[in-house]
């Protein structure tokens, strides 16, 4: 029997959002940002809030 390795590509739409966008958990999400930034200490951004950024076209058209 052969096991083949999964990965997720976290430079896609769909991996991205699968790695950091768990609404429960968002210490990855966090954790990226702060250190993208550079942010420390008080700086540090400790609340993440998810809006709907799916963008749905207007008519049935587009």
């Amino acid at each position: 029997m052969c096991f083949q390795e999964r990965y997720i590509n976290p430079f896609t739409d769909y991996g991205f959002k699968k790695i950091f966008g768990d609404r429960e958990d968002t210490s990855l999400l966090q954790s990226l940002i702060n250190d993208i930034l550079g942010l420390e200490d008080e700086n540090k951004i400790k609340t993440i809030i998810f809006k709907n950024g799916e963008l749905l076209p207007d008519s049935p058209e587009d």
